[in-house]
């Protein structure tokens, strides 16, 4: 290889590694929810639907296509941030370790349970923060189940879960994952 040429290559790989981490924020949308105080990231491929209650949903898949509630497409995934304001006085929890075993009591098998280290110890990231790995049946007559990966955190002092539900065997399990890991990486206080 020429020394001209071994330049111009030189050049371009310089080029591609300054721009790569803007092409990756270019890739990701921005979503804000004033009413529970919190900022996120997610893919721009995704698209996110808000509840009457505030609760976010971030999915993969053409709304046209949704189907019922708890039900996913074939290669579907949702992710959701629900505040535990909207559940508390349901499930009777008054802390994140009584929230998570109200929530596993319901249909949930092969249960894993990890305490995880803070981030730092800024007060605008995630803390406490406990992910739980659980199989999910969503009703008896399913032939197949749902994988639930939570992430229960307190930020800025209010709890929350960020729950990825997919189907169990889906073949794009570890890339969804991967999303849920990054979205939650994202998330700050206001």
């Amino acid at each position: 290889m020429s020394i001209h040429r071994k330049h111009q290559f030189l050049c371009i790989a310089c080029i591609l590694l300054t721009c790569m981490p803007l092409l990756g924020a270019a890739a990701q949308k921005a979503f804000t929810s004033a009413q529970y105080g919190f900022t996120l990231r997610f893919p721009g491929s995704w698209s996110v639907s808000v509840s009457g209650a505030g609760v976010p949903l971030f999915f993969n898949y053409r709304r046209s296509q949704a189907l019922p509630q708890g039900l996913l497409l074939d290669g579907g995934a949702e992710i959701y941030v629900i505040p535990f304001v909207l559940v508390g006085a349901m499930t009777h929890a008054d802390s994140l370790d009584d929230w998570i075993a109200f929530n596993n009591a319901h249909g949930c098998s092969e249960i894993k349970t990890h305490h995880l280290p803070n981030f730092d110890s800024s007060e605008r990231v995630p803390h406490d923060i406990v992910e739980v790995e659980s199989d999910f049946e969503r009703d008896p007559q399913d032939d197949q189940l749902q994988r639930v990966i939570d992430y229960y955190f307190t930020l800025h002092g209010k709890k929350f879960r960020l729950m990825l539900v997919h189907w169990k065997d889906d073949p794009r399990a570890a890339y969804f994952r991967s999303v849920l890991d990054s979205v939650f990486r994202s998330i700050e206080s206001l």
